[in-house]
């Protein structure tokens, strides 16, 4: 508690806040005796939590320009003790502190080479140790305080913008979980907006795509928003490469996105794993009336049929859409409609997690829609896990199908995304 005091002490300091004397006199005092080991622990602290509080009380040190080297590189030698907060911690002391600044670059890749990068996003799941309960610790106190740290030490990194995009897509409700969290992320979030929006929007952009322009629009404020769409015909896209390019005049920082969608004709996709693993089954009843997996995709006409797709993701990830296509010779048995029989739809669609709270900390898909194509999946959060969702169909139609691949994607961040292989289906009399 005494080292989370006096780094925030620190923190109103650097704000213009006088600071009573007396307190911070006897309050850093107990922290020199603490780094100068004349204050022992107590003897229930195991090694990591010893050091994961010296960091921090190193840190605080360097802030105050006290000579901090030895305990600085004793920290790094034992840095596998140490968990990615009180890391990064360890990283801007020996930052800021003369001498140590070698050792702030290979602590940052130390860092870094732990987190889970996809496409726009980095990811970091913190590794539970019991100890670290008292330290409050979790994944994105973690990842606020590591973005702090990197803008201190080089305010240029390329993992500065996919950790902000990550950091403001983990609020729930616009927040997040705790107190310690929406301390950290707010004053990373404070930092970075002091170096890259320092400026109020005030620009004109101008785009241009191939021959093809686009609207001038002039930003003048914060909210500012611009959506332009350019079609290209399939001459356009063979006759030569199509460039973006953009053109601003005036003050404040500019942000943009571009993407392309395109409709393929092949028949035939191989699985692929962008950063969601996709998996789709399919069962059919036994004579005990049992589910049991279809050895080969071919069944009768009249046979139900259940689909269960299973989505893999290895970091958080959120607003995920995952679809699911039919063969045509099947049809969805969908309880909504007065029409569908509900003893063959038998608990029709499943999800394991429907629990609120469980789904509010471990994330699932909470909204499905049945329509004639096949299944559509929602989900506002997955955590990090495999989740799996079932719908049931009937066979009613006799032939030979193609069944196109079942697609994950982040509905903002669509280039995170992956999907199964497609299939051939066959439906007999």
């Amino acid at each position: 508690l005494s080292l989370f005091t006096a780094y925030t002490f620190i923190k109103l300091a650097e704000g213009g806040v006088e600071l009573p004397t007396d307190v911070t006199k006897n309050l850093f005092g107990y922290i020199d005796k603490l780094t100068q080991g004349t204050l022992p622990f107590p003897t229930s602290y195991s090694n990591k939590y010893k050091n994961s509080l010296l960091a921090l009380a190193v840190y605080v040190q360097a802030k105050k320009s006290k000579p901090v080297t030895s305990l600085i590189n004793k920290l790094y030698a034992e840095k596998d003790l140490l968990d990615n907060f009180s890391k990064s911690f360890l990283l801007s002391a020996a930052s800021i502190n003369a001498g140590t600044e070698n050792l702030a670059s290979s602590m940052l890749s130390d860092i870094l080479s732990q987190f889970d990068q996809t496409s726009q996003k980095i990811q970091l799941i913190e590794a539970k140790y019991k100890g670290y309960y008292r330290f409050l610790s979790s994944s994105d106190r973690t990842l606020c305080k590591v973005l702090h740290s990197i803008l201190e030490y080089d305010s240029n990194h390329m993992m500065i913008e996919p950790m902000v995009k990550s950091i403001m897509d983990n609020r729930k409700n616009a927040r997040w979980m705790n107190t310690q969290e929406n301390y950290y992320c707010l004053d990373a979030l404070s930092a970075y907006a002091k170096i890259y929006e320092k400026d109020i929007p005030n620009y004109t952009v101008a785009a241009k795509v191939g021959k093809k322009r686009i609207e001038n629009h002039k930003f003048q404020d914060f909210k500012s928003n611009l959506k332009s769409e350019v079609k290209f015909t399939e001459l356009d896209l063979k006759s030569k490469i199509q460039n973006i390019q953009l053109s601003k005049k005036g003050t404040g920082r500019l942000y943009y996105s571009a993407r392309m969608r395109v409709a393929k004709k092949q028949s035939s996709f191989k699985a692929v794993n962008s950063g969601f693993k996709v998996s789709r089954k399919y069962f059919t009843k036994n004579s005990e009336k049992q589910w049991v997996p279809l050895s080969q995709l071919k069944i009768k006409r009249g046979d139900l049929v259940k689909i269960e797709l299973t989505v893999t993701t290895p970091s958080k990830r959120h607003h995920v859409a995952l679809e699911d296509h039919l063969p045509a010779g099947l049809e969805p048995i969908n309880l909504n409609l007065a029409t569908s029989s509900r003893s063959d739809a038998d608990d029709n669609t499943s999800n394991p997690n429907k629990n609120r709270w469980h789904r509010y900390y471990n994330g699932g898909f909470y909204h499905t829609e049945l329509r004639l194509k096949g299944g559509q999946f929602f989900s506002d959060f997955l955590a990090g896990s495999a989740y799996t969702v079932s719908y049931k169909a009937q066979a009613i139609t006799v032939g030979e199908f193609n069944v196109p691949p079942a697609r994950a994607e982040e509905m903002y961040y669509p280039e995170t995304y992956g999907n199964t292989q497609s299939e051939k289906f066959i439906i007999t009399e």
